[in-house]
C-alpha cells in the first residue's frame, strides 16, 4: 500500500506539473506539459495495477485518479497536433520536492504552559524516583535480551557443525573417496559419533538454558507490571508515567516471538536427536581406521563380493 501511495504521490506532482505548464501557454510548455502528464499515467497505470493485486481498500478513488490524468493528456495531445506542435520530451525527471514553511524549534515545555500547577502535589523526590526505576528496569531487560541473542547465534553456529556434508561416493571407486578421507580424520578428533552426540545435547543444554532466560525476562517484565499497577492505585491520578503495559508491549511480542523459535528449535533437535539413534550403527563406523573403511566400501564382509571354495578373490 506504501508503494501506491507513493506512485499516487509522484503522480500527483507530475499532474501538477503539467497544469502549471499548461497555465503558462507557449509551445515549448505544451510539450513539456504533455511529457509530464505521459510520466503522471505510466505510474498511475502501475498503482491501479498494483492496487488490483492487492485489493486495495482505495481502488477506486485509484482508478478515478488515472482516467482524469488520461483526460488531461488527451486533451493535451489533442491541442499540440492541431495549435503548438511542440517537440515532447522522451521523460522528465520527479518534480523536486520544496519547503514551503520555515521551521522552527519546539518551544520549551515551560515557556509553553508555564509552571506545573500539580508539581506540589508529587514531591520531586518521587518523579526522580519514578526515572531511575523505568532506566534500571530496561537497563535489565536490554541485558537479559542481549545475552539471549548472544547464546542464540552460538547454538546456531554450532548447529551448522554437526550436520557434516559428506561428498557423493561412487560405486566403482574400491575405496573410500579422496574428498571424504580428507574429512575422517578431523571428524575422529572431533571426537566422531561421540563427539556428534555431545554436540547435540550440548544444543539442548543451550537451548533449556536459553528458555530459562527467556522465563526470567517474562517474569521481569511481570514484575515491574506489578509494581507500576501498585504505585498506580497508591497515587491515583499523581503516578503521571505511561503505563507499564503499553511500555512493554513490544518486547513482550519480541518474548512470545523468541518462546516460538525455541519451541521450533526443540522440535528440531527432537528430530536430529531421532535420526541420529536410527542411523548410530552407521555413524559408529566414523570411529573405524581408513583401512577398515576402504574394506567396507570393497565388499568385505559381503558374501556376494567374495569368491567360494579354491582360489576366488574379492571381486
Amino acid at each position: 500500500e506504501l508503494a501506491i501511495e507513493m506512485l499516487s504521490f509522484r503522480a500527483a506532482s507530475h499532474t501538477r506539473m503539467g497544469d502549471a505548464m499548461d497555465e503558462v501557454g507557449g509551445g515549448d510548455e505544451k510539450g513539456l506539459q504533455i511529457a509530464h502528464l505521459q510520466s503522471a499515467k505510466t505510474k498511475m497505470e502501475l498503482a491501479v495495477k498494483m492496487a488490483k493485486e492487492i485489493k486495495f481498500t482505495a481502488l477506486q478513488g485509484t482508478i478515478d485518479s488515472l482516467k482524469m490524468v488520461s483526460d488531461k493528456l488527451d486533451k493535451a495531445v489533442k491541442e499540440n497536433n492541431t495549435i503548438y506542435f511542440a517537440k515532447i520530451p522522451s521523460s522528465v525527471a520527479d518534480p523536486e520536492g520544496k519547503m514551503m514553511a520555515k521551521s522552527e524549534p519546539l518551544p520549551e515545555p515551560s515557556a509553553a504552559v508555564g509552571s506545573d500547577l500539580f508539581s506540589h502535589l508529587v514531591p520531586a523526590i518521587v518523579h526522580k524516583s519514578a526515572l531511575a526505576y523505568a532506566a534500571q528496569r530496561q537497563d535489565m531487560v536490554n541485558e537479559m535480551v542481549g545475552r539471549l541473542q548472544a547464546d542464540t547465534e552460538m547454538c546456531r553456529a554450532r548447529m551448522r557443525k554437526i550436520t557434516p556434508q559428506l561428498g557423493a561416493v561412487e560405486s566403482a571407486e574400491p575405496k573410500v573417496p579422496k574428498a571424504l578421507r580428507e574429512r575422517i580424520p578431523a571428524v575422529q578428533r572431533d571426537g566422531g559419533v561421540s563427539g556428534l552426540l555431545d554436540r547435540v545435547a550440548t544444543s539442548g543444554d543451550m537451548r533449556v538454558q536459553a528458555e530459562s532466560m527467556l522465563q526470567n525476562v517474562q517474569e521481569v517484565v511481570a514484575e515491574e507490571e506489578r509494581k507500576d499497577a501498585e504505585m498506580r492505585s497508591k497515587f491515583g491520578a499523581k503516578w503521571t508515567r505511561a503505563m507499564s503495559s503499553s511500555l512493554n508491549a513490544p518486547l513482550k511480542k519480541d518474548l512470545a516471538e523468541r518462546q516460538r523459535q525455541m519451541q521450533l528449535a526443540g522440535e528440531a533437535d527432537q528430530k536430529v536427536a531421532g535420526k541420529l539413534s536410527a542411523k548410530q550403527g552407521i555413524l559408529e563406523m566414523m570411529g573405524w581406521s581408513l583401512e577398515q573403511l576402504d574394506d567396507k566400501v570393497a565388499g568385505g564382509g559381503d558374501k556376494a563380493y567374495q569368491g567360494g571354495g579354491g582360489g576366488g578373490g574379492r571381486r
